[in-house]
């Protein structure tokens, strides 16, 4: 198997847990210990990991026993993410403050995303892979020592004996598709995913095919994209307009941009141009992303939130992944540029289609869950 096949074979690996599991792990995390859930799933994937690295050093790694690995790494993604979505809002004393809650989570996801890969890639080169994985190990043993240390904060009623775990699942869905903002604003979120958020990862490709350079060079895309994430980290964080309208507003604006950025970059053949389009990117990604989130965490019921999370996980890494999946098939067969145009025209489709959804907000008239 060629390196990509390689590649295609893990992502699938690790998405596949998150499409079985999503459905049914937020009916958990809403009945159960957030933060006992949470440090089980950041354990599974140290010990699989520590697992690979025998298997490494012994040179009896195969491809089902790598497949293995990578689905523990995905089901363990799949169970940790919601359960942090659904549990940094009670760890906050004033919940108005949940923009810039929603606002350093994020951040820091983009943060490690793309600092880890490039760090990683140096300690591949200098120490070997095995060196890499032993410093994945090492973060997920910190994080588990560092929940350990969090005083017990989890004051959500729980709820073991209300039905069961498929019933609880359906309730979640009736709950979002009935709800006058979560179900559009999930719905946006997985066309846009599946649509452009996973350009960044197609910057080799576009570095070779379309800018006739060098693979090695799409560092810089990546290095690009993740300036834009910080830079609207700190806009974020600067922004005093904390509003849900305002919000819902930016959610559909920036989505549009990405949408832009998109189709912009199938007809572009410049490198240098290419890295502002990726800095945009990186910065509207993550504007979409914070600002999505604060709609999410402050209009969902506390006795929710784990299963509207699970759904939000599913649509945005699920979205992302299934447009892996057809970009790759659809660059194949018509071209990369062709597959750009087409993912940017869906996006921006989306985005008109929903760019009346932050009027929506004056249609609810219950309070707001948060106090």
């Amino acid at each position: 198997m060629d390196a990509k096949g390689l590649f295609r074979m893990v992502a699938f690996a690790e998405f596949l847990p998150v499409l079985l599991v999503s459905p049914l792990v937020g009916d958990a995390i809403d009945r159960f210990n957030k933060r006992r859930i949470i440090m089980a799933s950041e354990l599974l994937p140290a010990l699989a990991l520590t697992l690979l690295i025998g298997l490494l050093n012994l040179e009896i790694l195969t491809m089902p026993l790598l497949f293995v690995v990578a689905f523990v790494v995905g089901a363990s993604m799949a169970i940790s993410h919601p359960a942090q979505l659904a549990w940094y809002p009670m760890l906050l004393r004033d919940r108005t403050h949940i923009s810039s809650a929603a606002n350093i989570y994020i951040l820091s996801l983009n943060i490690a995303r793309f600092a880890g890969a490039g760090l990683a890639g140096l300690t591949i080169s200098l120490y070997g892979i095995s060196a890499a994985v032993a410093f994945t190990v090492a973060g997920y043993l910190i994080f588990f020592f560092m929940l350990k240390s969090i005083p017990h904060t989890d004051l959500a009623t729980h709820q073991q004996s209300r039905g069961s775990a498929l019933k609880g699942a359906v309730d979640g869905l009736q709950y979002v598709m009935t709800h006058p903002l979560l179900g559009p604003m999930l719905m946006l979120i997985a066309i846009t995913s599946a649509g452009a958020r996973g350009i960044p990862d197609l910057a080799p490709a576009l570095t070779e095919l379309q800018y006739d350079m060098h693979s090695e060079w799409f560092s810089i895309l990546i290095a690009a994209t993740g300036l834009g994430s910080v830079l609207a980290g700190i806009w974020n964080l600067l922004n005093r307009d904390h509003s849900i309208e305002t919000a819902v507003r930016l959610t559909v604006t920036f989505s549009m941009l990405i949408a832009l950025c998109a189709m912009l970059l199938s007809v572009i053949d410049n490198f240098w141009l290419s890295i502002g389009l990726f800095i945009t990117l990186g910065y509207a990604i993550t504007i979409t992303a914070v600002k999505s989130q604060q709609v999410i965490q402050s209009t969902t019921d506390d006795s929710m939130r784990g299963r509207v999370n699970a759904f939000y996980f599913l649509t945005f890494r699920g979205g992302t992944a299934f447009g892996a999946l057809w970009m790759g098939v659809a660059a194949s067969s018509v071209g990369l540029l062709i597959t750009l145009l087409l993912g940017g025209v869906a996006c921006f489709a989306a985005s008109v289609r929903y760019r009346k959804l932050w009027a929506k907000f004056v249609e609810l008239q219950t309070p707001p869950p948060f106090p």
